[in-house]
């Protein structure tokens, strides 16, 4: 996950990762807890299986910075990866 300025009040979110079901929906919702409105999306999957989202987003509030909306989309992600990993060891461990 990658935060640059961009001009006036708004930042570019890019996040370049492996695909997987919900990674969207897992970025969006995190961006939803910050006080801010996505602008524009474009949404990359390559044939390879990563994906590269870029987001502009305006920010509400002038006291958040790069580096927290860096963190929570970050977190966001981990949170769901370590929680598919450990459904799967959970799910395995019952065979």
């Amino acid at each position: 996950v990658v935060v640059d300025r961009g001009p006036a009040d708004s930042l570019y979110v890019q996040v370049k990762c492996r695909d997987r079901k919900g990674l969207l929906s897992d970025i969006i919702n995190a961006l939803k807890k910050l006080p801010l409105e996505v602008r524009t999306a474009a949404v990359t999957t390559q044939p390879d299986g990563l994906v590269r989202d870029v987001f502009e987003i305006w920010l509400e509030d002038s006291s958040v910075q790069p580096e927290d909306v860096q963190n929570m989309v970050h977190e966001a992600l981990f949170q769901q990866y370590a929680a598919g990993e450990l459904g799967k060891r959970s799910r395995l461990q019952q065979l």
